[in-house]
């Protein structure tokens, strides 16, 4: 498979620069993530897809946000929904209010999220489209430890969440 020939590549080509950790070590790290996920496969998925954000003119044109951006960014907009909610005994708000209960137990020892509320922010916003993303699935416990371990890797909320959807709907088992 060209993806596994490219990982081997680079592994081999700058193991040195990844043992000897730092900065570029981070960088080559989120790289071989999304490599060895094949999260631009699920983005492929979303290539064409269309979003008008709330606020933006009907007609298209400026507010227009296409791609698989924009369908992660209809996702959060999905979540804002879900929490006015007014059935209280709504699935999708129920997930919301337990993934809000858990953002501040996720690896809360590490500096990442305990000393910065907007990489919790970053989790919430990473849970929530995942539990749209896929409802069948919606939020498990733990599901926040694996996200919050990518999101330290990728301090990016959108990155994290093609790797997460990879990681959970195409690398790990079913049962």
């Amino acid at each position: 498979h060209p993806s596994r020939m490219v990982v081997y590549h680079f592994a081999k080509k700058y193991r040195f620069l990844y043992r000897q950790g730092g900065e570029c070590a981070s960088q080559i790290r989120s790289l071989l993530w999304e490599v060895c996920s094949l999260s631009e496969v699920e983005k492929t998925k979303y290539k064409s897809f269309e979003f008008v954000p709330t606020g933006a003119g009907k007609d298209g044109g400026a507010g227009m946000k296409t791609g698989p951006s924009a369908y992660f960014e209809s996702l959060l907009a999905e979540s804002k929904k879900h929490e006015n909610d007014t059935d209280l005994q709504s699935k999708q708000r129920l997930i919301l209010e337990q993934i809000d209960k858990d953002i501040h137990r996720t690896l809360a020892d590490e500096s990442y999220f305990g000393e910065h509320e907007e990489n919790n922010l970053k989790l919430r916003n990473v849970l929530r489209a995942f539990s749209i993303h896929h409802p069948k699935i919606g939020y498990c416990q733990s599901m926040n430890f694996v996200a919050g371990g990518l999101l330290m890797i990728f301090d990016d909320e959108e990155r994290t969440f093609w790797v997460l959807c990879r990681l959970i709907l195409e690398i790990m088992p079913t049962d």
